[in-house]
């Protein structure tokens, strides 16, 4: 089955929508969209799909997959549950952000070096039955600049976290919020609590 779980419009109207797939030949090849897709082939049994229609005529943009190939517990699944469209006027900063989950242990995490995002955090995937992950996406052409997850550490499969709500504002800046599950009664204490450093 396929899910589209979110959508938003940028500032002249393109709608931009995410969610996932457990299809292999969702519609994300070259023919169907403007631009080629940054990933062309399904890599897990489940992933995150993401795309942009042009306001004008409808037309798919670009869309493309994501995700990774290895689960040592389950299949592996990668989800986009939700998007953000950054809306500013800084040229540099002209992209849409996506949260959701993954098991996969060889999810691709990636900062691009000539990017905004080039210093960004980057953590690969290290413990947990899922990780939140965060994506950058040009809304340009729907290439990726930077990617993260985050969640536990260590080779212990005690919870799970997962991305349900990103915004972000006229400056660039992002928020993320999502849930957190424990499994075997656990108890979560290895979350990484950030706290924002007032100007």
């Amino acid at each position: 089955g396929d899910e589209l779980e979110s959508v938003e419009v940028d500032e002249v109207g393109d709608v931009y929508t995410c969610g996932s797939s457990w299809s292999e030949n969702f519609p994300v090849n070259p023919g169907t969209n403007i631009h080629e897709p940054f990933l062309d082939l399904a890599p897990g049994e489940c992933n995150a799909v993401i795309m942009k229609f042009q306001a004008s005529d409808k037309r798919l943009v670009w869309a493309t997959y994501y995700g990774g190939y290895e689960d040592d517990t389950w299949l592996p699944k990668t989800k986009a549950a939700k998007l953000a469209v950054y809306k500013g006027a800084n040229t540099n900063l002209q992209y849409v952000f996506v949260t959701g989950s993954t098991s996969c242990q060889d999810f691709d995490v990636y900062r691009d070096p000539l990017s905004p995002y080039a210093s960004a955090h980057q953590d690969s995937f290290d413990g947990g039955t899922a990780r939140m992950w965060i994506g950058a996406f040009k809304k340009y052409d729907g290439q990726r600049d930077w990617a993260t997850t985050h969640g536990e550490e260590g080779e212990t499969r005690t919870w799970g976290e997962h991305g349900l709500a990103i915004d972000v504002n006229a400056s660039g800046r992002l928020a993320v919020g999502g849930m957190l599950e424990a499994y075997q009664n656990a108890d979560i204490i290895d979350f990484e609590v950030v706290t924002p450093t007032l100007l």
